[in-house]
């Protein structure tokens, strides 16, 4: 099953791993971290060792070695940094919009916004590689090892919706946290809300993984700096998370005009991996 099924076989050994780790941190030690560890890191210990045993040691360094995966044209660090900024103001400008305070009120929002992200930029930006660790023990395996695989059978959209799908329900244990983001509304709608965020998101992550040969590094750190963002968007404006549809429109809006050529491509050829692919 493992060479005919690896990606299959990955988010079976990813989602036990995650269970065991939920239910014996909440459940059996009380919230420990340890526990919560092995959760958080299920999808890189899962691509580890199911690399491991289909392609040996070299196939683990190579792995690895896509997290030092420095070398890609400037502009794809500008888009891992801006995209982010870019959504949260078009999520700050139409909310304001869907409050009634017009356009004067939406591009207050925005000087609102840009002015706070101006005084704390040098913390978020300085945050973001101490995340970007973390963020290692889930894109080893999301990207690293299942869309590295489907991109090569299934296709560009079809992979980004697969991967998409998973990552977002692979949230769920961590429901169990009190503090979980998926616990500030009811825990359907924000589970289905969140797994449509991250099969929208994932559609960005491919696009980024695409053209810049599979950089993990280059994955990490977009991660990384969106979740930043989004936390700190989130404390300005209350209405961050009850809004959150409003600001997956915004990232469909913005990512458009990059995705609607390939969609209809998609139609008549498969996804690749590309090493120079336009922007």
């Amino acid at each position: 099953m493992l060479r005919r099924h690896p990606v299959l076989a990955f988010y079976l050994a990813v989602f036990a791993l995650t269970l065991l780790g939920s239910w014996l941190a909440f459940s059996v030690f009380q919230g420990s971290l340890w526990m919560q560890w092995v959760a958080v890191f299920s999808p890189a210990l899962a691509a580890l060792v199911l690399t491991a045993m289909l392609e040996g040691k070299d196939g683990v360094a190579g792995l690895l070695r896509r997290l030092f995966l420095w070398k890609v044209h400037v502009k794809w660090y500008l888009t891992i940094f801006l995209l982010p900024v870019l959504v949260s103001f078009g999520w700050a400008f139409f909310n304001a919009l869907l409050d009634g305070q017009g356009l004067s009120g939406g591009w207050n929002n925005v000087a609102y916004l840009g002015t706070a992200l101006t005084r704390a930029g040098p913390g978020l930006l300085a945050m973001t590689p101490l995340m970007a660790l973390l963020i290692i023990g889930e894109e080893l395996g999301w990207r690293g090892f299942a869309l590295q695989r489907l991109l090569k059978t299934r296709g560009t959209v079809l992979s980004s919706l697969i991967v998409g799908f998973f990552w977002g329900i692979w949230h769920l244990p961590s429901a169990l946290d009190p503090s979980s983001v998926l616990n500030k509304a009811p825990l359907l709608y924000s589970l289905s809300l969140f797994t449509l965020g991250t099969i929208v998101f994932s559609f960005a992550y491919t696009w980024l993984w695409q053209n810049t040969s599979g950089s993990l590094l280059v994955i990490c750190l977009f991660h990384s700096f969106y979740n930043v963002v989004n936390t700190f968007t989130a404390a300005l404006f209350p209405s961050f998370y009850v809004r959150f549809g409003l600001y997956l429109l915004v990232m469909g809006m913005v990512m458009l005009p990059v995705w609607a050529p390939r969609l209809a491509r998609s139609l008549f050829t498969r996804g690749v991996l590309r090493a120079d692919a336009g922007m």
